[in-house]
């Protein structure tokens, strides 16, 4: 048995440690790219949407961007066209006493009729859509919303868990109706 004190306790030394700068690179690297879709996700436009009357006020900064637009669809108004040799849909949209003309290319949501509350993604174009001379008591001012996609929202629970809304609704309906004094 050997001698307990005859034990070397000194610490040895190792070989240096070299930085692997390819780590340093690959993590910094990566937290760029997470920040940056982090915020791209945050300022996609399409995320949020807005009502005809903010639309129609924002159109200068809006430009050609795309984003989402809400609003009611103006009864007698809905007329089926073709959008670049592919079917379609014209109709105007109105929120806060605002219309704004609107193109749907391909086919629009299964339960898309007069007087239904609709969002749709597209953008803001100028001038006069080809095929469509004017739009039937629509804000015909020379803009138009391209769409792209529809989304409308709707289930027949709403009857039966709202009647006393049945009466203002239709009152609504009757105020937003086509007619030619509008």
């Amino acid at each position: 048995m050997s001698d307990p004190g005859d034990l070397d306790l000194t610490p040895r030394s190792s070989a240096p440690r070299r930085n692997k700068p390819w780590v340093a690179l690959a993590i910094v690297a990566a937290l760029t790219a997470a920040i940056f879709l982090l915020l791209r996700g945050l300022g996609d436009e399409s995320l949020f949407f807005r009502s005809v009357d903010e639309a129609i006020e924002q159109r200068d900064s809006l430009n050609d961007r795309q984003f989402r637009l809400q609003g009611v669809v103006v009864p007698g108004t809905v007329t089926e066209t073709f959008v670049e040799d592919e079917p379609g849909v014209a109709f105007t949209v109105e929120f806060d006493q605002e219309r704004a003309d609107v193109i749907h290319k391909g086919d629009p949501a299964l339960l898309f009729q007069d007087g239904i509350p609709v969002v749709l993604n597209g953008r803001w174009r100028e001038g006069s859509p080809n095929g469509v001379e004017s739009f039937p008591c629509g804000a015909n001012d020379e803009y138009w919303f391209e769409s792209t996609q529809m989304l409308v929202k709707h289930d027949n629970e709403y009857v039966a868990a709202n009647p006393e809304n049945i009466a203002e609704a239709d009152r609504q309906l009757d105020i937003l109706a086509c007619d030619d004094a509008t």
